[in-house]
């Protein structure tokens, strides 16, 4: 039985303030930019279509390609919990998915460290792919990661149900 989990990572951006008269500046971080709140959400589907599992983690200030790797390793924790053995993963973020379909490691240390978070995860499952999408298709996935905003720091809702989970 092969599931299909979608997710995805939301960012607020920054306002743009007069301030002594520059405007607020975004503070770079190797080709990232850090701009505000970031969240990583997700939704599990069953072979049938059905949706099992939705989840929403706020992730405070961080990237979004970051967002998006924490959000694939709780997608997949998540799915390892339920028992699921086959996985098509769909994400919106390109760069990432690359990084997961080759097997390969980012240049960022952060995101270095939870990239081998998730491939150790990986081995876990009998059958997992990784596919790209754009955010349009990925609209459940998007509203799970809209949710994550609304959370406290560090607070993960599964299926409605929350409970604090420190980010590694």
């Amino acid at each position: 039985m092969l599931y299909k989990l979608k997710l995805n990572k939301k960012k607020k951006k920054c306002k743009e303030k007069k301030i002594k008269n520059k405007k607020c500046k975004e503070k770079k971080y190797r080709n990232s930019y850090l701009t505000g709140a970031a969240g990583g959400g997700g939704v599990l589907f069953d072979p049938g279509g059905h949706l099992n599992l939705s989840y929403a983690w706020n992730l405070g200030s961080d990237t979004n390609n970051m967002a998006e790797a924490l959000a694939i390793w709780q997608g997949l924790s998540q799915a390892i919990r339920l028992g699921v053995q086959e996985l098509t993963m769909v994400g919106d973020s390109r760069m990432i998915i690359q990084h997961l379909f080759n097997r390969e490691l980012p240049s960022s240390f952060r995101l270095k460290q939870v990239i081998r978070r998730i491939f150790i995860l990986v081995p876990l499952f009998r059958y997992i792919d990784f596919f790209h999408v754009l955010r349009e298709f990925n609209e459940q996935a998007d509203n799970a990661a809209n949710e994550a905003i609304s959370l406290d720091y560090g607070v993960l809702s599964i299926n409605g149900i929350t409970r604090v989970d420190p980010i590694p």
